[in-house]
């Protein structure tokens, strides 16, 4: 291990009430994960990232963290805050190389998602964890969205997504379908009579959070499904929008 970033771990004060978890957008539990780093149980701290955040590797380069985690750690008021970063990017780098995992169950249920930026990515992997048969349609030859073609690669290496395409991706058996436009090639009514249920992924916050919604009540999916979209998906993949948009 990395001793800058056990140095950095034990600078950590677990605060009673963590400063740094209030400002990440997504709420990621940076104390715990520090303590469970520190005790080493590594699989435990990467598994509780991924669970919460299915993209913690991308936001470990390119979140904003002066002004997120790392700007309310108070240790930063008189000096350097703890630098989460490195630490996040450790643990979820070391535990993403030993994530092999098949697919879920499936529930028989089958969704279409439009678009394989970070809200169609992340609305992927958490639905492909309860069983859902998962298509992405990707305009693109290429996943990723702004994280491939709006961030350059010295800030965010194209293997990092690569690797999110392999192990979250292929291995849970998600379908990806490059270079296809819904609306030209494959028409929304196309997308029905697949019987597929349809979730729409933009890249702003008002337009993933409006379209979300939309399809839910659109296509009538069961109040356990509403529930588990409105819980597990919105603060995750609409906080990332939010963060790197």
């Amino acid at each position: 291990m990395a001793l800058h970033v056990m140095d950095e771990a034990n600078r950590c004060l677990q605060c009673k009430v963590p400063q740094c978890q209030k400002g990440c957008p997504i709420n990621t539990n940076i104390p715990v994960a520090i303590r469970l780093l520190k005790e080493n149980k590594l699989n435990e701290a990467g598994k509780m990232l991924f669970e919460n955040n299915p993209l913690t590797t991308v936001c470990s380069l390119v979140c904003n963290h002066e002004k997120q985690c790392e700007g309310h750690c108070v240790l930063g008021r008189k000096g350097a805050p703890v630098h989460f970063s490195s630490i996040e990017n450790y643990i979820s780098t070391t535990y993403a190389n030993m994530m092999t995992n098949g697919p879920a169950k499936s529930n028989g249920m089958r969704v279409a998602i439009i678009g394989s930026g970070p809200a169609g990515i992340t609305i992927a992997i958490i639905l492909a964890r309860y069983g859902y048969q998962v298509t992405i349609f990707e305009g693109k030859d290429k996943i990723g969205g702004v994280l491939r073609y709006g961030i350059p690669e010295f800030r965010l290496p194209k293997s990092v997504l690569d690797d999110i395409e392999y192990r979250h991706l292929e291995l849970k058996g998600i379908k990806i379908r490059p270079n296809t436009l819904i609306g030209s090639a494959i028409s929304i009514d196309d997308l029905f009579r697949d019987r597929c249920h349809q979730l729409h992924c933009q890249s702003s916050l008002e337009q993933v959070y409006g379209n979300l919604i939309h399809s839910i009540l659109r296509v009538k999916l069961s109040e356990m499904f509403i529930l588990a979209l409105i819980i597990l998906i919105t603060p995750t993949a609409i906080g990332l929008v939010n963060v790197l948009s």
